[in-house]
């Protein structure tokens, strides 16, 4: 499907920062430009560079965007420790409102009241939102190779859209680049 797609295209770009030890911290649909069938990132305001022990080698401000912040993002000092869990909980938060239209319930209110499966989502794209944006991050994907095989996993029960379209075919978006303030990451 074509959600899947752009989906799957956004999970790259953060593959490709979190391989350069940055961490975006402000995953949300308007940080995603579409021009054409290319999904760019943009708004890197928030981001942090980690060194190879894991520590913020940078001081930004703190980013917690209304549906997409994970709890961890409500700390004082925001995150401090490279954790590819906290970019995954807000790119499955944007996959939430790209398949339903609507701004996912703050990470504060999960943490009472259980996530709801909207009607019409199939099993894994169900399984990788909800896993993703589990409010403890231990329990998420802990890295993007672990959410896309989610996302990728044959449906038990398929929807009559990923029928039609066949379930969730595997795109290849190794060709894809990451504009990051004038500068591209290939």
């Amino acid at each position: 499907s074509i959600a899947i797609g752009y989906i799957t295209q956004m999970a790259d770009a953060l593959r490709q920062l979190h391989e350069h030890r940055i961490m975006h911290l402000d995953i949300k649909p308007a940080n995603v430009l579409l021009r054409g069938n290319d999904l760019y990132l943009i708004d890197f305001g928030v981001s942090k560079h980690y060194d190879a022990e894991g520590d913020a080698t940078t001081t930004t401000p703190v980013a917690r965007s209304k549906g997409y912040a994970p709890i961890e993002q409500y700390r004082q000092g925001g995150v401090q420790s490279f954790s590819p869990e906290t970019d995954i909980y807000s790119l499955g938060a944007t996959a939430y409102f790209l398949v339903t239209g609507k701004t996912p319930p703050e990470a504060t209110e999960l943490i009472i009241d259980p996530f709801q499966r909207p009607n019409g989502i199939s099993d894994s794209l169900w399984d990788s939102i909800s896993t993703s944006m589990s409010p403890n991050k231990n329990n998420r994907p802990h890295s993007i190779a672990e959410f896309v095989n989610l996302l990728n996993e044959k449906d038990k029960s398929p929807t009559k859209e990923d029928v039609s379209e066949g379930v969730f075919p595997k795109i290849d978006w190794s060709n894809t680049t990451l504009a990051t303030d004038n500068t591209i990451i290939e």
